[in-house]
């Protein structure tokens, strides 16, 4: 199995469009934080409700300007290499001005 797709898809962020996700948002932090003190299972399952919320009507991030990634490249540059030292893998693709898309569009079809 690739490490991407061993992510939980409640992991992926998605990106605060409207005043209603940025509440949502806003509160995901603090209900972590809290979270952490009750048993596991409470959390997730309170947890729920508030990431269907925030990934509701998910539309595509908008894209990373090629100056920022590059930027972004530069500085884990290392630490991907020494990733795919690591696992074997080939993430070499991290390294050009551009990515391979979203998740969510590059796993579709995908064989898990």
């Amino acid at each position: 199995m690739r490490i991407a797709r061993a992510v939980p898809h409640a992991r992926l962020i998605v990106v605060v469009r409207d005043p209603v996700d940025r509440a949502y948002s806003n509160w995901t932090h603090p209900g972590a934080a809290a979270g952490a003190h009750a048993p596991p299972q409470l959390w997730r399952a309170a947890s729920v409700p508030l990431t269907w919320a925030l990934q509701r009507g998910g539309g595509p991030r908008p894209p990373l300007p090629v100056e920022v990634r590059r930027q972004l490249v530069e500085r884990f540059a290392d630490d991907v290499h020494r990733l795919s030292t690591l696992t074997g893998e080939d993430f070499s693709d991290w390294l050009g001005d551009e990515g391979r898309g979203e998740f969510s569009t590059r796993a579709v079809g995908a064989a898990v």
